[in-house]
Parts: C-alpha cells; structure tokens; sequence
C-alpha cells in the first residue's frame, strides 16, 4: 500500500488575494468538543469562532489573518514582528506593530465570554502573543488525534478501525478548503499545507478500505480524487490498485499511461516510485496485498 506522505509545498499567491465569502452564520462542526467556558476554533473550512452556538464576529481580513497566525502556531509564542510580516509582507506601513495591538485588542473582545479575562486567550508575552486554549477547542488538533488513532489502529492490525478514525477526523472539514477568508501568502502556505494533510488522510483510508475488501465503493471514490488531483501519483497509484484488485486489469494499465502521459506533459517527468510499483504488479498479474 502507499505511504502517507503528509509534506507542504511552495506555493506563491498575492497578499489579500483570497476575500472572505459571502456566508450565513455557522455552526460548530458535529462532534466537535462543548468547551463553553472558552471559545472554539475551526480552521478547516471557512476560519471561524465561537462562543456555544454563537458565531464570534472575527472583523476585517487582516484582523483574521492575525488570528490564523495565532491559531497555527496550536499554543506557541510568535514575536510581533513576524505578526506584521504575515499580515503585510513587505508592505507594512510605519504604524503596523500599533495596528497589530489593536487587531489583538479587537479579538480579545470578540472572543471572551461575558464576565471573561480577555487575556486569557490571547496572552501577552515579551515582544509577542500567544493563543491559550485546550487543543481540543482547535478542529486542527481533533483532526491530528484522529491521525493519530488511525496509525494506532493499523499498527495493531485494525484496519476497519482505522477506516472509523480517519473518516470521524475527515468529517470535521467544513469544506475542502482550510482557512477560507484569510488573505495573504503566508495563510496560503498554512492552507496548502492543510490541504495536503487532508489529501493523505484521504488516501490513506482509501488504502484501507481496499484492504478491507471494499472495492467499489473505493475505486468510484479514487476516480473523482483523480480527476480533481490529476498530478498526485500516490491517487493514481491507488486508483491503479483499486482497479486491479476489481478485475480491471485493462484500466489498471490505461490509468499508467494516462499519468504517464500527464506527467511528461504537464511536469517534464517519468512517474515515480508508487506509479512504477502500482504497473509492476499489474504486468505481473498478481493483485496488491491486502
């Protein structure tokens, strides 16, 4: 079976290229932790707050980009200084280091219960901040532990446990794009880093449910993640897999040609270690372990 391979890469964008979207007010994602004596955070969708089922008000875009600054960091220090550069790039104005005083200012409000510390969230430390909340209050720190459980479960063996984990972490996306509304090169970094750590989730329990046996259902679902990720070798690998185990031989060996063909186009490149393997044991005629 393929490797999770759970890597970022480079991408550039322009700064506060990515405006909020129009929306009706949300709701916690099902399963998410009741924390109602703090508020709760959700980065995979649409970056959002909230107090119980209230949605926290979380302003303008640079505002946002400051907390998913905060947010990313999941508990740990980050100097004003990098602040500035995540919100303006190279071009922050003279009064930036003030504005970020007054972004947190306008958060600490916005996410403090009535009666609340508003430093009891956003912390003050020397020369920068720190998000103080339970890893549970993050959807990002859920989505980590169902990871977790998951590689748990197939290092013993269970891979229908396995399949469980991964689909609860999946569900607590809201959408299939991490960070929704926060603008800036930086947050697109953060985003596609996300993005990919979904994307090998994905594959990694498609891997299981082949081994499991579950192979329609598998192969349908692997041939929409590889028209909408036509460049992912781990996605075709499995497709190949998938089609093979299924006793289609004939489209096993068309989908390598196909990426075959796509790669050279598209990136000047031969397919890679995981496509390679996926057509040796198709001319082989001998279906992928389970």
């Amino acid at each position: 079976m393929l490797d999770t391979l759970m890597t970022g890469r480079p991408v550039s964008a322009d700064p506060w290229s990515v405006p909020a979207p129009p929306r009706a007010p949300s709701r916690p994602p099902a399963g998410s932790a009741d924390h109602r004596e703090g508020p709760r955070f959700s980065v995979l969708g649409p970056l959002t707050a909230w107090h119980g089922d209230a949605e926290a008000d979380l302003g303008q875009p640079q505002q946002r980009a400051l907390l998913a600054a905060l947010l990313m960091q999941e508990g740990s220090y980050i100097a004003t200084g990098r602040l500035v550069e995540v919100i303006w790039g190279d071009g922050a104005p003279a009064t930036a280091e003030t504005i970020v005083r007054t972004y947190v200012y306008r958060l600490r409000r916005a996410l403090t219960s009535p009666g609340g510390e508003p430093r009891s969230v956003i912390a003050s430390v020397t020369g920068g901040y720190v998000l103080r909340l339970p890893s549970a209050a993050l959807d990002l720190g859920a989505f980590r532990r169902s990871l977790e459980l998951a590689r748990t479960a197939r290092e013993s063996g269970d891979r229908a446990a396995e399949v469980r984990h991964l689909r609860e972490g999946l569900g607590l996306w809201r959408d299939t794009m991490p960070l929704g509304g926060v603008p800036g090169e930086h947050a697109e970094r953060y985003r596609t880093h996300l993005s990919d750590l979904r994307l090998s989730a994905l594959v990694t329990r498609l891997a299981a449910e082949l081994a499991l046996g579950r192979l329609d259902p598998a192969v349908a679902e692997l041939s929409g993640l590889v028209a909408e990720h036509p460049l992912d070798e781990r996605l075709r690998a499995l497709f190949m897999t998938g089609l093979h185990q299924s006793g289609r031989r004939a489209e096993a060996l068309s989908t390598y040609h196909e990426a075959r063909a796509v790669l050279r186009d598209r990136l000047g490149i031969d397919p890679g270690g995981h496509l390679r393997r996926a057509h040796a044991e198709v001319l082989r005629d001998d279906p992928a372990p389970r």
